[in-house]
């Protein structure tokens, strides 16, 4: 009996950790920079962008087609890249 309750802990115990190995692996992915010229980000939310001269906070607008600044105001570069915020972290 106490190995039986040993082998499903052990079990449990790894079923965790490949959920949080699969998290880990998701996160990293979500932090890659993406070429905008084969994908954009859905809807209208902030991103980290680059002309590859720079880095900063931009919006792409599906609705208009159309990266924003942080004033609402049209890019004046061209994006080439752009990658997911990553969360905030916890307190």
């Amino acid at each position: 009996m106490y190995l039986d309750e040993m082998a499903d802990n052990l079990i449990a115990k790894n079923l965790e950790l490949e959920d949080q190995i699969a998290a880990m692996k998701a996160e990293r992915c979500s932090l890659l920079w993406v070429d905008a010229d084969k994908w954009l980000p859905h809807g209208a939310h902030e991103v980290l962008a680059t002309d590859l001269e720079g880095r900063f906070l931009a919006c792409w607008h599906s609705e208009i087609g159309q990266w924003l600044d942080m004033d609402d105001e049209p890019f004046d570069s061209t994006i080439t890249h752009w990658m997911e915020l990553p969360e905030l972290p916890e307190a």
